[in-house]
C-alpha cells in the first residue's frame, strides 16, 4: 500500500509520490520525462537518464513518458523507469 502525502510549502503545493516503489517529493506542476527522472536520481532513485519512463495508469497499464513529454504531476501519480530490458 503507497501512502501519499500532501504538504504545502511556501506557494508550491507538493506531493510524495512513488518512483520505482520509491516515494519522492514534486512540486504539483508539469514535467516533462527527463525532469522526472532527473528529480527522481537527485533524490536517490537507482536509475539512468536513458532509462525509459513509464506512468503506472489505475487500470494497470503503463504509459510511456517521452524526455520532452509533458506531464502534470499530482497525488495520485506513480512512475517507474527501467533499462528497457525489465519485464517486470
Amino acid at each position: 500500500m503507497t501512502t501519499v502525502n500532501e504538504t504545502h510549502h511556501d506557494t508550491h503545493h507538493t506531493v510524495t509520490v512513488p518512483f520505482n516503489r520509491k516515494p519522492i517529493r514534486l512540486e504539483q506542476r508539469a514535467y516533462s520525462g527527463l525532469e522526472l527522472k532527473q528529480e527522481a536520481i537527485r533524490q536517490g532513485v537507482d536509475i539512468r537518464l536513458d532509462y525509459i519512463l513509464f506512468e503506472l495508469k489505475h487500470n494497470g497499464r503503463r504509459e510511456i513518458i517521452a524526455d520532452r513529454e509533458h506531464v502534470q504531476v499530482n497525488k495520485e501519480s506513480a512512475f517507474v523507469a527501467n533499462s528497457g530490458d525489465d519485464n517486470s
